[in-house]
């Protein structure tokens, strides 16, 4: 079963996900449904944790299923580990 939390600051609603917790990754599409106020949960942000309680890390996601800094075609720094 997947957790999900929601939370509002700022005018702003916040959806967490236990991601470590999860078999799979939810990709854009998922994103996209949960985020979308009529037919998902609804919120303008979603993070989905995937770290642990040692070392916690999110992944951050606009409503669209797109991450806040990235264009498409580019990758994170840490795709390209030597």
């Amino acid at each position: 079963m997947m957790e999900i939390k929601n939370y509002t600051t700022a005018e702003k609603e916040y959806m967490v996900l236990n991601g470590s917790a999860m078999r799979v990754m939810p990709g854009t599409a998922a994103i996209r449904l949960l985020a979308d106020r009529h037919q998902g949960v609804g919120a303008d942000r979603v993070l989905v944790f995937t770290g642990t309680h040692e070392e916690p890390s999110f992944l951050v996601y606009e409503a669209d299923g797109t991450q806040p800094g990235l264009r498409r075609g580019v990758q994170h720094a840490s795709d390209h580990e030597a």
